[in-house]
């Protein structure tokens, strides 16, 4: 290892992340930087969610790290590639190299530590998510109700609609009457 050059050493930097049930919690963090020559704080930062009233469950029955890689990976989908990185020391560009890289299928943010379901940046199951609505075959708007699933309209947790209930929307259910044989205003 290089030893530091102390007089090139211009400040210390530190981190702070709130833990419960030592697990760090997302979104409560701060950040100090120490200046090296005067002793000062030069830089303070915080981000903190209140969480005082929130409770964190114990973090017994999580899968395993290989369940979650293997989760993790079969969601972003793996293929090979070449990929040209970036060399920081010469501001250039690397030749080629063939890597294994992320082929995308998927938004994921996480994977849920119990079920090793992918999670989006919304907490949504992706690959529920994705299911087809199942309870609109022979609704008289059933292809109008899928092109509001395909583009992300409807919430469908279990791939139900329950359209009678009324259609399940990011803003709250719309419509529904729960008259199976109604028809739209003509």
């Amino acid at each position: 290892m290089d030893e530091i050059d102390l007089k090139r050493v211009y400040s210390y930097n530190f981190r702070f992340v709130e833990l419960h049930n030592g697990l760090p919690v997302e979104g409560r963090q701060m950040y100090v930087e120490v200046s090296a020559r005067t002793g000062q704080v030069s830089y303070y930062y915080t981000y903190s969610e209140d969480v005082s009233n929130e409770e964190f469950p114990a973090a017994e029955g999580v899968i395993s790290v290989d369940q979650a890689v293997e989760a993790h990976l079969d969601a972003i989908g793996l293929r090979p590639a070449w990929v040209r990185l970036w060399n920081w020391d010469n501001g250039q560009r690397k030749p080629p190299q063939l890597l294994w890289s992320s082929d995308n299928r998927l938004p994921l943010t996480a994977i849920d530590a119990f079920t090793g379901a992918p999670l989006d940046w919304q907490g949504r199951d992706l690959i529920a998510a994705t299911r087809r609505p199942t309870d609109i075959a022979g609704h008289f708007a059933e292809r109008e109700i899928e092109l509001l699933w395909s583009r992300g309209v409807l919430d469908l947790d279990d791939g139900k609609t329950r359209w009678r209930q009324g259609l399940p929307t990011k803003d709250g259910p719309v419509g529904g009457r729960g008259d199976v044989d109604a028809q739209p205003p003509r």
